[in-house]
């Protein structure tokens, strides 16, 4: 193994290990509040609206 694919390999395992650690954590970012697939698309509907607002005040 060369030293850069080692590199490659820590920083992609430090990535898992920190998905994991939110998760655990209770960042709610990756779970879906509703039971269905409308819900679901409501709910990132309204998750990107609010996003694409937040950006445009930002400017």
């Amino acid at each position: 193994m060369t030293p850069a694919s080692i590199v490659k390999w820590a920083n992609g395992r430090c990535n898992q290990e920190k998905l994991i650690g939110q998760l655990k954590g209770g960042v709610r970012a990756l779970d879906m509040p509703v039971d269905n697939l409308v819900s679901n698309w409501a709910y990132m509907v309204m998750a990107s609206l609010a996003w694409s607002l937040k950006a445009w005040f930002a400017l």
